[in-house]
């Protein structure tokens, strides 16, 4: 906290309350999530960053799976490229 007594400091360190108990709360909102807590992690949900999204990977197994027979030959060989692809020019970081 920022020490004095004028308005500007005490505007300050109501603002930086707010954060602290921003923070506080995405600190519990992950361990109620019982994920691992990290720094970034806390960042992350400041920011807004969300994790769960899919990859282009991803999104092609799920369609497979969820199609599974419903695809046309030429289809499914299409899906089979795009996965070889995929497994060949891109690795998940």
């Amino acid at each position: 906290m920022a020490k004095g007594k004028s308005s500007e400091i005490a505007q300050l360190n109501s603002y930086l309350e707010q954060i602290r108990s921003q923070l506080t709360g995405y600190y519990q909102e992950l361990a109620l999530e019982k994920v691992v807590i990290t720094p970034d992690a806390i960042k992350d949900k400041f920011y807004g960053i969300d994790e769960t999204g899919k990859t282009l990977k991803e999104l092609v197994e799920y369609h497979n799976v969820s199609m599974g027979l419903n695809l046309k030959w030429e289809h499914s060989k299409t899906i089979i490229l795009l996965q070889d692809i995929l497994n060949c020019s891109y690795k998940k970081v």
